[in-house]
């Protein structure tokens, strides 16, 4: 994006960007897979206590955990199903659909 289209960007749109970033930091994803490569090697340390960039995506999961409830795995009838399976015979969730 040019320095012109960013002059032309609305300010509520442009306020919007700045949280977004605020939540997903610029090379967050960089971040998390070296958490996993120190994790393979054996370390126990989460990524929130290495790096600023998870530990602001943990803080906004967990702003918004309670609106995301129902379309997570356990919130889903999907989930309850499975917990309701022995042996796999109950879950016939393809009848359902």
């Amino acid at each position: 994006m040019s320095v012109y289209d960013l002059k032309q960007l609305p300010y509520d749109e442009l306020l919007n960007w700045f949280k977004y970033f605020k939540m997903r930091p610029v090379g967050w994803r960089d971040d998390f897979r070296a958490t996993l490569t120190i994790q393979g090697f054996g370390s126990k340390v989460k990524g929130e206590q290495l790096f600023p960039s998870l530990a602001a995506i943990q803080n906004s999961n967990n702003r918004d955990s309670g609106n995301r409830q129902a379309t997570t795995l356990k919130g889903s009838k999907m989930f309850m199903n499975m917990l309701a399976a022995q042996g796999g015979d109950k879950l016939d969730i393809l009848k359902e659909l």
